[in-house]
């Protein structure tokens, strides 16, 4: 088994919680036999770096794509939790579970149009978008969502919204949240 792990960082200094979570997380699906290769791409548009990455991961061919946000932070075993929840379940498209924290917790979730506050607990189930941050996609979805301008943003909405709106909307994907997959988001802290 082959994953690519896209990182697009920005003009940023990345933290070292996600580094240590980057490594431990690698090292873990390493140590379980699976191959993988870590991209990052440097630059001022976050939709334009991740749609660069995607370009650069399907050039390796890999069974699946994992695309973090270097503002995350997760436990050793939550990629290789990811990365088994879509293999298992056969998934094209699965986030973990990410909170916006604007003073309450906000998952990055929505669901008809509307931000997804009453998920299940623990469990996987559908969403319409999720937070890219912590997700990981197949090859053939990666490929077919890259064809229809990846990550670029539609209009205003963000990279985020916009790749999940060409993933179900366009080439038809079903999109996945799994909430026994809890990550941290350093989004409000000071880095």
């Amino acid at each position: 088994m082959k994953i690519v792990i896209g990182v697009p960082v920005g003009h940023f200094i990345i933290p070292w919680k996600f580094t240590r979570s980057l490594i431990d997380g690698v090292l873990n699906l390493v140590n379980n036999g699976i191959q993988v290769k870590v991209l990052m791409t440097e630059g001022s548009y976050i939709d334009d770096n991740k749609t660069k990455l995607l370009a650069k991961a399907l050039q390796h061919e890999p069974d699946y794509i994992i695309m973090l946000d270097w503002d995350h932070t997760f436990d050793p075993d939550d990629l290789q939790h990811l990365y088994e929840t879509a293999k298992d379940n056969n998934l094209d498209l699965c986030s973990g579970l990410y909170f916006i924290d604007t003073g309450y917790k906000r998952p990055c979730l929505i669901v008809n149009g509307l931000a997804y506050e009453n998920y299940p607990e623990d469990s996987l189930f559908e969403v319409d978008t999720f937070g890219a941050g912590f997700s990981i996609m197949s090859y053939q979805a990666a490929k077919a969502i890259y064809e229809v301008e990846g990550y670029n943003r539609i209009g205003n909405w963000g990279e985020d919204v916009s790749f999940c709106h060409r993933a179900k909307n366009v080439c038809n994907f079903k999109i996945w949240c799994d909430s026994r997959i809890k990550v941290g988001h350093l989004r409000f802290q000071s880095i």
